[in-house]
C-alpha cells in the first residue's frame, strides 16, 4: 500500500521540494515516466519516486520506493502546466 501525502508539512513532500528548488546537491528532480525510464536505464539510483493520485503510472514503477502525493501537491512540483503524474528523486 503505498502512503498517500496530503499537506505540506511531510518530510518527504520537502525533500522533493528542495529538489525542485535545486537546494539539494544530492538528487535531482525527474519529471515523467520516460526520463525516469531513462534514469533507471542510465543505472542512477531513484531515492523515492511520488505518483499523483490520480495517476495510471502508479503500478508501472512498483518495484521502488514510492509516495503517493494529492494532485494539489503534484502539481506545485511540476514544471509544466499539465504534469505527467510521476516524479523521482535521482543521484
Amino acid at each position: 500500500m503505498l502512503k498517500r501525502i496530503s499537506g505540506r508539512d511531510n518530510a518527504e513532500f520537502k525533500r522533493f521540494l528542495a529538489a525542485r528548488s535545486r537546494r539539494s546537491p544530492e538528487v535531482v528532480l525527474v519529471e515523467g515516466p520516460k526520463l525516469l525510464d531513462e534514469a533507471i536505464r542510465s543505472r542512477l539510483v531513484v531515492r523515492m519516486v511520488a505518483v499523483d493520485e490520480e495517476s495510471a503510472a502508479i503500478s508501472a514503477f512498483a518495484h521502488l520506493p514510492r509516495v503517493q502525493f494529492a494532485s494539489a501537491l503534484m502539481k506545485s512540483l511540476a514544471d509544466v502546466e499539465t504534469h505527467q503524474g510521476i516524479l523521482a528523486l535521482v543521484e
